[in-house]
């Protein structure tokens, strides 16, 4: 398969990375940009020069989805990953679960170690992968698309291949239409859980017959959702850690074809996660307090899955009842600052755990993760909704076209100047305009001034 531009931008800059001196390289695309074939593409280039490639993903799903994508361009890959530790092969792709178990004579060394959803890699879990390899001098390559503060402490430098916004005017992405709620007391609102019978309604009204993903509060909050629209006549499935495989796959399957329309989770699709047949997003998850990069980026993601183009689908729908975008804007035109602290590093004196399934960050007073609903060692009260009482009306209304064309063309014509700029004030004036926090012009001209070095070597 050939490579789109900016995929094969990414390689290059990769390639001049590691040949000016660096050991470790980040590579940020947004969801859809094609960063599982920019990999297959390094993997193929590390071949050629008969090197080895170890790549680590947290989930078995996004294993699979490697290991596929990898045989679709002609590299077969050995597994690591529970009961399957072939270490053999000139391409091992696994888990860090199943990389920790190993003893330290079998664990492979390799010229490349390739981290997928490398916003991952600050947890625990990568702790000692990481110290291994950097201290073998391994050079190591990450992909994410939602790359948190604390991620770029762990590589040298990074470079974005692309944005959503450019991907939409390629066709690559799917275009949206958002539905939101008018916050007259936004703070008050939010805490307000919203009536099941009201989000019903209003899907009814804008997404009516359309393939549906709900992300809700809590796994209680997604079985009742799921079972309202069964009640009135839509079919409907609810997914949680527990969902056996089978039946995941076989809900995946009918929802694809349609004869599921709303299949209701809280965080198990955020990643590894790809039907692009989905057509609405609903999102019932709150904005919390703290603005925080974290949150943000979930906020992406949850949008991301309804994004992929897909025969017959001309437009997702946004389906917003939280506030994300009267808080945020379209989740497509959020481009990260990396100079925010996160929330974890804001919330001095707190204490939080992963979530072994999810790997949702979770503060420790909860005795279940709020996200996907595994549950951890007895000791605190579980954060669920048991029914309507308490809950809300909510009305949406539709974000105009002409608002979204008209912010749209002033994004692009703003980034095409900052393309252009030829000192920080005018990519810091460019980012005012933007809206943007300060931090992001800082780290848009550094990256500039390495890109340029790197063209002159």
């Amino acid at each position: 398969m050939d490579l789109r531009d900016y995929q094969q931008t990414a390689l290059d800059v990769a390639r001049d990375f590691y040949q000016g001196g660096y050991r470790s390289v980040l590579l940020v695309a947004p969801t859809g940009a094609g960063k599982t074939w920019i990999a297959a593409a390094v993997v193929r280039g590390v071949l050629e020069k008969g090197g080895t490639v170890l790549i680590l993903a947290h989930l078995r799903v996004l294993v699979q989805q490697m290991v596929d994508s990898l045989r679709q361009q002609g590299v077969s890959a050995s597994v690591m990953m529970g009961g399957q530790r072939n270490l053999s092969g000139a391409v091992i792709v696994g888990t860090p679960h199943t990389w920790n178990l190993l003893a330290d004579t079998e664990r492979p060394d390799v010229d490349l170690l390739l981290v997928d959803e490398a916003h991952h890699i600050d947890e625990g879990l990568y702790a000692d992968v990481v110290s291994h390899y950097e201290r073998i001098g391994t050079r190591v390559l990450g992909f994410t698309a939602t790359p948190l503060k604390s991620t770029l402490r762990h590589f040298n430098v990074h470079h974005v291949a692309t944005d959503p916004l450019s991907l939409l005017d390629r066709g690559v992405l799917c275009p949206s239409r958002y539905y939101v709620r008018d916050f007259s007391d936004t703070e008050r609102d939010i805490r307000n859980p919203v009536r099941y019978a009201s989000v019903f309604e209003e899907w009814c009204k804008f997404s009516a017959g359309r393939r549906t993903l709900a992300f809700c509060d809590s796994v209680a909050e997604s079985r009742q959702l799921a079972a309202h629209f069964v009640e009135r006549g839509i079919p409907a499935h609810h997914v949680d850690a527990h969902t056996p495989k089978g039946e995941r796959e076989w809900v995946n399957t009918e929802h694809a074809a349609g004869r599921i329309l709303l299949v209701s989770n809280v965080g198990i699709y955020l990643e590894g996660f790809d039907n692009p047949a989905i057509e609405t997003v609903l999102l019932l998850r709150k904005v919390p307090a703290q603005h925080a990069q974290d949150q943000v980026f979930r906020y992406v993601q949850m949008v991301g899955r309804g994004l992929r183009t897909y025969p017959g689908k001309d437009i997702c729908h946004i389906l917003d009842f939280c506030g994300y975008y009267a808080t945020y804007g379209r989740a497509e035109e959020y481009i990260p600052d990396f100079s925010e602290e996160s929330r974890m590093e804001r919330l001095e004196g707190s204490r939080f755990k992963t979530c072994p399934e999810c790997f949702a960050r979770v503060p420790n007073v909860y005795s279940a993760c709020p996200d996907c609903g595994f549950p951890f060692p007895v000791g605190a009260n579980t954060l669920e909704a048991e029914n309507d009482i308490g809950r809300v009306d909510a009305v949406l209304s539709e974000v105009s076209e002409e608002e979204t064309l008209r912010n749209k063309r002033r994004i692009q014509q703003l980034r095409k100047q900052a393309a252009m700029a030829t000192s920080f004030e005018q990519v810091r004036r460019i980012g005012e305009q933007l809206g943007y926090r300060p931090g992001w012009a800082h780290i848009y001209w550094r990256a500039k001034n390495q890109r340029r070095q790197l063209r002159k070597r």
